[in-house]
C-alpha cells in the first residue's frame, strides 16, 4: 500500500466521522426547533423526543436497506 492510498484513507475516514456528527447535531437543531432546551415547554421537549426516535428508526431501516440491496 502506498502512502497516497494510505492517506487517502484516512483522511475518508476522518470525513466520514466529521459528516456524520454534523449530521446528528443538524438533525438535533432541527428537531428542537433552533431553540434551547432551557427555553422549550415540556410539550416542546416532548415532541422533539418523538421526532429524534424517528430518525433514529429511520437511519436504521435505510441501514438495513443497504444492507439488503448489496
Amino acid at each position: 500500500m502506498t502512502l497516497e492510498r494510505a492517506l487517502q484513507q484516512v483522511l475518508r475516514m476522518a470525513m466520514r466521522s466529521l459528516v456524520s456528527v454534523g449530521l446528528s447535531r443538524g438533525i438535533d437543531y432541527a428537531s428542537r426547533r433552533g431553540k434551547d432546551r432551557a427555553e422549550m415547554t415540556a410539550e416542546e421537549k416532548t415532541r422533539a423526543a418523538e421526532t429524534k426516535k424517528t430518525v433514529g428508526r429511520l437511519r436504521r431501516a435505510i441501514r438495513m436497506l443497504r444492507r439488503t440491496m448489496r
